[in-house]
Protein backbone atom coordinates (compact mmCIF):
# COMPACT_ATOMS: atom_id res chain seq x y z
CA UNK A 1 0.00 0.00 0.00
CA UNK A 2 1.38 3.70 -0.75
CA UNK A 3 -0.11 6.85 0.74
CA UNK A 4 2.12 9.41 -0.46
CA UNK A 5 5.95 8.83 -0.18
CA UNK A 6 4.72 6.16 2.82
CA UNK A 7 4.86 2.92 1.32
CA UNK A 8 3.79 -0.78 3.11
CA UNK A 9 3.96 -3.93 2.07
CA UNK A 10 2.10 -6.90 3.91
CA UNK A 11 2.01 -10.49 2.99
CA UNK A 12 -1.43 -12.69 2.89
CA UNK A 13 1.05 -15.59 2.41
CA UNK A 14 0.65 -14.91 -1.92
CA UNK A 15 3.67 -15.90 -3.91
CA UNK A 16 5.03 -13.47 -6.61
CA UNK A 17 6.55 -15.85 -9.51
CA UNK A 18 9.61 -14.78 -11.67
CA UNK A 19 7.36 -13.49 -14.51
CA UNK A 20 5.26 -11.60 -11.96
CA UNK A 21 8.50 -10.14 -10.26
CA UNK A 22 9.77 -9.15 -13.75
CA UNK A 23 6.97 -7.11 -14.98
CA UNK A 24 7.14 -5.19 -11.37
CA UNK A 25 10.84 -4.62 -12.66
CA UNK A 26 9.73 -3.09 -15.62
CA UNK A 27 6.82 -0.91 -14.38
CA UNK A 28 8.80 0.09 -11.93
CA UNK A 29 11.55 0.75 -14.50
CA UNK A 30 9.26 3.06 -16.47
CA UNK A 31 8.27 4.85 -13.50
CA UNK A 32 4.96 3.31 -12.82
CA UNK A 33 3.69 1.79 -9.53
CA UNK A 34 2.80 -2.14 -9.94
CA UNK A 35 -0.87 -2.93 -8.51
CA UNK A 36 -0.04 -6.56 -7.26
CA UNK A 37 -2.92 -7.75 -9.37
CA UNK A 38 -0.11 -9.58 -12.43
CA UNK A 39 -2.92 -9.44 -15.31
CA UNK A 40 -3.65 -5.62 -14.61
CA UNK A 41 0.41 -5.24 -14.21
CA UNK A 42 1.14 -6.71 -17.84
CA UNK A 43 -1.57 -4.79 -19.40
CA UNK A 44 0.30 -1.42 -18.02
CA UNK A 45 3.54 -2.89 -18.73
CA UNK A 46 2.10 -3.70 -22.96
CA UNK A 47 0.61 -0.14 -23.31
CA UNK A 48 3.28 1.35 -21.84
CA UNK A 49 6.21 -0.44 -24.35
CA UNK A 50 3.44 -0.71 -27.23
CA UNK A 51 3.81 3.69 -27.00
CA UNK A 52 7.44 3.13 -26.54
CA UNK A 53 7.60 1.61 -30.13
CA UNK A 54 5.18 3.83 -31.64
CA UNK A 55 6.83 6.75 -30.33
CA UNK A 56 10.73 5.67 -31.54
CA UNK A 57 9.41 4.42 -35.15
CA UNK A 58 8.46 7.66 -36.25
CA UNK A 59 10.63 9.37 -38.50
CA UNK A 60 12.15 11.93 -37.22
CA UNK A 61 12.20 15.40 -39.55
CA UNK A 62 16.04 15.96 -38.72
CA UNK A 63 18.00 17.15 -41.27
CA UNK A 64 21.62 15.79 -41.60
CA UNK A 65 23.44 18.70 -42.93
CA UNK A 66 27.04 17.97 -45.07
CA UNK A 67 30.04 20.63 -45.27
CA UNK A 68 31.51 21.04 -48.59
CA UNK A 69 34.61 19.14 -47.57
CA UNK A 70 32.75 16.19 -46.62
CA UNK A 71 30.66 16.27 -49.81
CA UNK A 72 33.79 16.42 -51.95
CA UNK A 73 35.17 13.45 -50.19
CA UNK A 74 31.72 11.29 -50.98
CA UNK A 75 32.31 12.36 -54.68
CA UNK A 76 35.86 11.56 -54.63
CA UNK A 77 35.11 8.13 -53.23
CA UNK A 78 32.42 7.85 -55.71
CA UNK A 79 34.39 8.31 -58.56
CA UNK A 80 37.19 5.99 -57.29
CA UNK A 81 34.20 2.95 -56.99
CA UNK A 82 33.14 4.13 -60.71
CA UNK A 83 36.91 4.09 -61.68
CA UNK A 84 37.54 0.50 -59.77
CA UNK A 85 34.18 -0.85 -61.03
CA UNK A 86 34.88 0.24 -65.00
CA UNK A 87 38.58 -1.67 -64.06
CA UNK A 88 36.67 -4.50 -63.12
CA UNK A 89 34.73 -4.67 -66.06
CA UNK A 90 37.59 -4.03 -68.11
CA UNK A 91 39.62 -6.85 -66.81
CA UNK A 92 36.71 -9.28 -67.16
CA UNK A 93 36.07 -8.36 -70.62
CA UNK A 94 39.56 -8.88 -71.23
CA UNK A 95 39.43 -12.53 -69.35
CA UNK A 96 36.60 -13.34 -71.70
CA UNK A 97 38.37 -12.88 -75.08
CA UNK A 98 41.73 -14.27 -74.00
Amino acid sequence: MRIGNITSSFSLGCTVDAEEKEIMRRLLAYGIQPTGNKSIDMAKLRQVEEQKAKTESVASNKFYTVSSSEMEKMIEKRKGATILGDYNKMMINFNQKA
